[in-house]
């Protein structure tokens, strides 16, 4: 039996160092701009009509590789929530701020702390403009720790920031998840494990995609009135997370103007207004503490009615239309004024 043992040792290591050859050979593949074109363009021609995650996730890897490959000059990169991708139009936007390049960072579900965990894929450079959009609602409920949403757009640029959002208590019950999210941080493998379930390739024939999701339809609009109850508990995490893409932002050269969004007029209440004026305030204090512009609602010249809005949350395009207008006019304006132009 020794005698056995002995001559099956020394293949061990051998067998073990292939495999990690094997897997690094895969890993360098799978990292390389042509696969990644492929494959994200066959994610985005699987995505169905409501997998707005999927799709929208595709489009800002595809968009990140394209990216790379240029050399956008001082661009407009507008980060936000499915609220920006309602509430702007971008190909109106990038005619009304010429020649300035106007680059399309928002996502579904977009959150401070998830911006962060994304800040590889954000594309945010030296002489960068920022415009984020954020409502109350980003800041609260939301997932204790959203790791599927994660995972694909982890990296170390931006997972330790995550992680120190998080009180140890939250990091301890979550530790799988964190080990998940550490993963997929070194592994392009890990982050895209779930993308390959029955991925059906298809290379010709992708379909022209609206950048603007689906409207939700009237059950969910009346499950997510119901449900839009204003959830504290994770808002510290979320707090913590804007403070730290500002300062990554000001370290980085890039300036930011913050928008603040609004909701449907249906769902004014008390209890939200009050919620929406303490994040206001508090957005505010960081503003001048951080050096960077806070434009909110209050100071907003829009006259948004309730026919402007498709459900609780999200502009039509009637909406999207003034929305634009009022943006692109307010940037126009800094820009003549030379006021926090890079």
């Amino acid at each position: 039996m020794g005698r056995f043992l002995s001559q099956k040792a020394p293949k061990i290591p051998w067998a073990l160092a292939v495999s990690l050859l094997c897997v690094a050979c895969v890993e360098w593949g799978v990292r390389s701009p042509l696969w990644q074109n492929a494959f994200w363009l066959a994610v985005r021609a699987r995505a169905g009509q409501q997998d707005h995650f999927q799709r929208e996730l595709s489009s800002l890897r595809l968009d990140a590789l394209e990216f790379r490959s240029s050399d956008a000059p001082d661009p407009l990169i507008v980060i936000g929530s499915s609220q920006v991708l309602h509430g702007l139009d971008f190909h109106m936007l990038r005619e009304m701020v010429k020649p300035r390049p106007v680059i399309r960072s928002a996502m579904f579900g977009m959150t401070p702390l998830k911006a962060l965990s994304a800040w590889r894929y954000l594309r945010v450079t030296k002489k960068s403009k920022v415009l984020m959009w954020l409502s109350a609602f980003d800041f609260t409920n939301q997932q204790s720790f959203p790791i599927d949403w994660l995972r694909p757009l982890a990296s170390w640029q931006g997972t330790p920031g995550v992680l120190s959002c998080y009180s140890f208590k939250e990091r301890l019950q979550h530790r799988w998840k964190v080990v998940d999210l550490m993963v997929a941080s070194s592994l392009e493998l890990w982050r895209i494990r779930d993308y390959f379930h029955s991925l059906e390739f298809r290379f010709w024939g992708v379909s022209e995609l609206n950048n603007v999701p689906a409207a939700l339809s009237p059950q969910q609009q009346a499950r997510m009135k119901n449900e839009m109850r204003y959830d504290l508990k994770l808002m510290p995490f979320e707090l913590n997370a804007f403070q730290s893409l500002t300062d990554k932002m000001r370290t980085c050269g890039a300036s930011l103007v913050v928008f603040e969004g609004g909701v449907n007029p249906e769902l004014a209440s008390k209890t939200r207004l009050q919620y929406e004026q303490d994040i206001r305030t508090w957005l505010n204090d960081q503003a001048v503490q951080h050096d960077f512009i806070f434009v909110p609602t209050t100071d907003q010249d829009l006259s948004l009615l309730n026919e402007d809005w498709t459900d609780m949350t999200h502009l039509n395009s009637s909406g999207r239309l003034k929305n634009t207008r009022y943006v692109a006019a307010y940037l126009l304006t800094m820009r003549s004024m030379g006021q926090k132009e890079n």
